[in-house]
């Protein structure tokens, strides 16, 4: 995300310093909301596990992950810290994995949706991240900052939602697959999970390093389609 606004820092750091402070609330709010989901709904399935590790909460500190909250500031793709879930103490078994696991990309697109109504209402207006200007940014006027704000948070819910659903650990993605898949492949998977972040990571790096766009064509379309139907 930042890696895109670099001019922007060299030439105008007041307007960088605004975008900064805007992207970092709308990015812990979009962090928050989704891995809270997930200690929800594990807690509603039986396990305590998130709960007693104090997951239970709105409390941002306690779910964001330092290397995926700053993947996301910086190049507009990451994660926050993985809720634990023990499977032995979901009602429904296995397939709780795969519940819990959903219920973080659901809650962020409820909540751009219901900030969406504030956009679809005429209260505020559409403001598109790729598309702030040293102009729009230090506009005194509080409706655009407003507007701004509810704009980034709303882009940032749907791009946390759609990137999680890619099946590669820690992503939610690959929890939805684990609850599905095949008892005597359990435990394989579970052991081949551990490699998970390092691919991710080489998958974004090379993404950066070498202008592939290979994650934006994954979710790319899906993103600007959502966007659409749900600010109108």
């Amino acid at each position: 995300m930042l890696v895109n606004y670099y001019k922007l820092l060299l030439g105008d750091p007041n307007s960088f310093l605004k975008l900064i402070t805007i992207i970092c609330v709308s990015l812990t709010i979009a962090i928050t909301v989704h891995e809270f989901s997930h200690a929800v709904i594990a807690r509603i399935l039986g396990d305590r596990t998130a709960q007693q590790l104090r997951r239970l909460t709105l409390n941002p500190l306690r779910h964001l992950d330092p290397i995926g909250a700053g993947m996301l500031l910086v190049v507009g793709f990451g994660w926050g810290r993985p809720v634990p879930v023990n499977v032995r103490n979901l009602r429904v078994g296995k397939i709780g994995l795969t519940l819990v696991a959903l219920g973080g990309p659901i809650a962020n697109v409820l909540v751009a949706f219901i900030l969406a109504l504030l956009i679809r209402s005429d209260l505020l207006i559409w403001s598109s991240p790729y598309f702030l200007t040293p102009a729009l940014l230090m506009s005194g006027n509080l409706k655009d900052t407003l507007s701004q704000l509810i704009s980034m948070t709303i882009h940032f819910n749907l791009l946390l939602a759609l990137f999680n659903l890619i099946p590669i650990p820690p992503l939610d993605g690959s929890k939805m697959l684990e609850g599905i898949t095949p008892s005597k492949y359990y435990f394989l998977y579970q052991r081949l999970e551990r490699y998970g972040p390092l691919v991710l990571l080489c998958i974004i790096g090379l993404d950066i390093t070498l202008n592939t766009g290979l994650l934006w064509k994954i979710i790319g379309y899906p993103l600007t389609f959502l966007t659409y139907m749900i600010v109108g």
